[in-house]
C-alpha cells in the first residue's frame, strides 16, 4: 500500500509541475524611442528581432536595433540573418501596400533583391515564409489570378495551383522544403481550401482552412475560416495537422508554431473565443490578446509575465525554437515591439 501510495504522490506531483504555466520576461525594443506604433514579426533562433517601428522595417541584434534600407514590412528573419517582406513600391502620391504595386524583398547584409513576379504578372508579389536554407515562398500576380511560388538559388518557380482551384498562395516552408498553402476558387461560393506541396505535388489538407506554417516536423498549423459577402475571411478555429491527422486546438487566431509545437497567436476582443481565456464573456477586453497553446493547454501571455510589470500583450507574431516571442505591447500608454523570454524554472 505504501508502495501504490508513494507512486501516485509521485505521479501527481509530475503531472502538477508538467501542468505549471511557464513565465516571461519583457524586453521593449524600442527602447527610449517614443513611437506611435511599433510591433515585432520574426524572431530567430539567435533573437535576432525583425519589426515595424512608425512604419520603417528594423532589425533588433543583442540590444541594437537598426533600420533596414526597404520601404515596406518585413516578415521573418532565418539563422543566416536573411530577412524577408514586402516592398512598398509608390506610384505617384499613392501608397498601396498589399495592393498593386508590392514586391516580396530579401535582405541581408544590407542589400536588398526584390523577388520580382511570376511571368505575365504586372502587379503585386508578397514574401510570406523563408526556411533554413533561404527558400522563400508567397504569393505573385500572374496573367490571370495569383499563384503560389518557391523562390530558390535566385530563380522563382511557379507552385500553380491545385486541379478545380483557380488562386494559390505559399503561406509556409520548412527545412525539407514541405510547403503549406491554400488555394480557393475565384467565383460563387468561393471555396477555398489547404494544401501541402511536397515532392512537386499538391496534396489536399482540408476545405475551408488556411494553412499559414509548418515546422520541421512536418507539423502545420492552420485556421478555419468563413467568408463574408465581401469574401474577407474569419478565422474560427485553429488547428494542426500531424501526419494526415487534424486536430483542434482552440479558437484563436493562429500567426507560428516551433519546432516543440508551441503555438502562437491572438484572440480579437469582439470574438466569442475570448471565453477560453477571459472568464466572463460579457466583460471582454477593448483590444486583442495574445494567447500561447502550450502542451494542450491556452494561456493569455500578459498572465504569464510579472504583474507588477504592467505590460498587456496584445499581439504575439513569432515563436522561435527557444521557446522565446515577439510581437506587440502596451506599457503606460506606449505601443512597443516586445521580446517575451521563458523563465527557466
Amino acid at each position: 500500500m505504501k508502495i501504490i501510495l508513494v507512486s501516485f504522490l509521485c505521479l501527481a506531483a509530475a503531472s502538477a509541475f508538467a501542468q505549471t504555466p511557464p513565465r516571461y520576461v519583457v524586453t521593449d525594443l524600442t527602447g527610449q524611442m517614443p513611437p506611435a506604433t511599433a510591433a515585432a514579426y520574426g524572431v530567430n533562433d539567435k533573437t535576432e528581432v525583425v519589426g515595424v517601428l512608425d512604419g520603417r522595417p528594423f532589425l533588433w541584434r543583442k540590444g541594437n536595433l537598426t533600420f533596414l534600407s526597404f520601404n515596406g514590412s518585413p516578415k521573418a528573419i532565418n539563422n543566416r540573418s536573411q530577412v524577408i517582406g514586402t516592398l512598398i513600391l509608390q506610384r505617384g502620391s499613392t501608397v498601396e501596400a498589399w495592393k498593386p504595386y508590392s514586391r516580396g524583398v530579401l535582405s541581408q547584409n544590407g542589400k536588398v533583391t526584390r523577388l520580382g513576379v511570376l511571368p505575365g504578372g504586372i502587379f503585386s508579389s508578397g514574401a510570406e515564409a523563408i526556411n533554413a536554407s533561404g527558400d522563400i515562398v508567397g504569393y505573385s500576380a500572374t496573367l490571370g489570378f495569383g499563384h503560389a511560388f518557391l523562390y530558390s538559388h535566385g530563380k522563382m518557380v511557379d507552385l500553380g495551383v491545385p486541379p478545380r482551384f483557380d488562386s494559390s498562395s505559399a503561406n509556409g516552408i520548412n527545412s525539407s522544403g514541405e510547403i503549406v498553402a491554400y488555394a480557393r476558387v475565384m467565383s460563387p461560393p468561393y471555396l477555398k481550401a489547404g494544401f501541402l506541396w511536397k515532392s512537386g505535388k499538391w496534396q489536399f489538407l482540408s476545405m475551408n482552412v488556411v494553412p499559414i506554417a509548418i515546422n520541421d516536423n512536418g507539423t502545420a498549423l492552420g485556421y478555419r475560416t468563413t467568408d463574408n459577402a465581401k469574401r474577407t475571411a474569419t478565422a474560427t478555429a485553429c488547428f494542426l495537422w500531424r501526419r494526415g491527422s487534424q486536430t483542434p486546438i482552440g479558437s484563436f487566431t493562429p500567426k507560428a508554431i516551433n519546432n516543440r509545437e508551441e503555438v502562437v497567436g491572438y484572440i480579437a476582443p469582439e470574438t466569442g473565443a475570448r471565453r477560453q481565456v477571459f472568464g466572463n464573456p460579457n466583460s471582454p477586453p477593448s483590444h486583442p490578446f495574445a494567447v500561447l497553446w502550450k502542451s494542450g493547454r491556452l494561456y493569455r501571455l500578459d498572465a504569464l509575465v510579472p504583474k507588477s510589470s504592467g505590460w498587456q500583450i496584445i499581439s504575439a507574431n513569432s515563436i522561435n525554437n527557444r521557446g522565446e516571442i515577439v510581437g506587440g505591447g502596451i506599457h503606460k500608454g506606449k505601443v512597443c515591439a516586445v521580446l517575451l523570454r521563458p523563465v527557466a524554472k
